[in-house]
Parts: C-alpha cells; sequence; structure tokens
C-alpha cells in the first residue's frame, strides 16, 4: 500500500503547523509498528499559492522515513486545493499502486487554483475512488464537509479534527488503513472516530 498525503500550506495554517507536522510523522510510526503495513511506502506534497504542487517525501519506505521538521516547509500563501488534487494524481499515476491511501488535510476553502477547477478535480477524485482506493478528507480545525463535497469526496469519508487531536486522528487513521491494506475493503469514519476528533 502507498499513502498519500496532501498537505495545505497555505499561510492560514501557521497556528496548527507544528502539530500537523508531527501528527504525519506519528502516523509513519504507528504504521512502522503494524506488521500489515511496515512494507508500506509514504508520500507527502504539499500545496499552496506560491508553489502550488511540492513534494516532501516521495515514495518513502517506512523503514527509511525521515521525520519532517517544520523547518523544512512553513505555511505561505494561499489555496489551490483543485490544483494540487490535480498535481497529486498526476504523481500516483506515475507510481501506478494497487492500493492507495490519500489524505487530503486542510483547513480552509479552495480560492487560488489555476490549472484544475472543481468539475476536474471532482472527476480526479471519482477517479481515484473506481480504482478503490482510501480517499480521505480531513478538516484542520476547520468543517470541511462542504469543501469535500465540491471534490466529491462523501461526508462519511470526511473527518472535522481539531487541535490538540490531530496526532489521535492519524492513529486512528493507521488502524483503518491497515484494515485496508489487508482486505482492500475501504470504509468510512464512524460516528465515534468522528466525535473523538472533533473533541
Amino acid at each position: 500500500m502507498h499513502t498519500y498525503f496532501l498537505l495545505d500550506r497555505s499561510g492560514s495554517m501557521v497556528s496548527n503547523w507544528e502539530e500537523v507536522i508531527e501528527s504525519i510523522n506519528t502516523y509513519v510510526r504507528e504504521m512502522a509498528g503494524d506488521e500489515h503495513l511496515i512494507n508500506s511506502r509514504i508520500t507527502v506534497a504539499c500545496f499552496d499559492s506560491v508553489d502550488p504542487f511540492l513534494l516532501v517525501r516521495r515514495n518513502k519506505k517506512i523503514k527509511k522515513w525521515k521525520d519532517i521538521s517544520c523547518d523544512e516547509i512553513t505555511p505561505r500563501g494561499m489555496t489551490p486545493l483543485y490544483d494540487g488534487i490535480g498535481q497529486l494524481s498526476l504523481t500516483i499515476k506515475k507510481d501506478n499502486p494497487d492500493r492507495a491511501a490519500i489524505i487530503i488535510l486542510t483547513d480552509g476553502m479552495e480560492n487560488s487554483s489555476r490549472e484544475f477547477d472543481k468539475k476536474s478535480a471532482k472527476k480526479i477524485i471519482d477517479g481515484f475512488k473506481k480504482k478503490n482506493f482510501d480517499v480521505n478528507f480531513l478538516g484542520v480545525n476547520f468543517d470541511a464537509f462542504s469543501e469535500a463535497d465540491n471534490v466529491g469526496v462523501t461526508s462519511s469519508f470526511t473527518l472535522n479534527t481539531t487541535i490538540g487531536n490531530y496526532a489521535d486522528t492519524m492513529i486512528r487513521m493507521v488502524s483503518k488503513n491497515s484494515m485496508y491494506a489487508v482486505t482492500g475493503t475501504v470504509r468510512g469514519f464512524s460516528d465515534d472516530e468522528r466525535e473523538e476528533a472533533s473533541k
């Protein structure tokens, strides 16, 4: 399995940045302790209006993962979400994984895409779902349901998480992805998971 993080690095993320970055590192450490995920690979990409797509980690094996630091990437600019989704799709197409977990993290609405629009971003997400990829949309201290719906991620795969809960949310994501890696079954978030993430 290959996990792809698509991370909003727009300027408004600054107050959440340290915790969000650490939650991604936590996700990978949790994967390293799961026998079903130990051979997985990780790609982390960021998007903002200065650089619509930046690969921070590319196709990294769990055993060779190096934690991301806040000094490597800092928040700036606006939120070209559709462009980020479009560019990520090109990366995934090159990798051609059998199973992929896609985790989109953002704290705001699309406001600056130039190459892709809502229609094309939704078409891309629909294509991921047809391949039985596990596509998840996480609102970072942000009610993400409307924006997730805009790009075709249904409410059952959308989660709002609040400050102080990001790492725990990622630990729950690992459990979800472990089942997907073994069975190929894609499942949404439970009501309990939503409640825990938004406390």
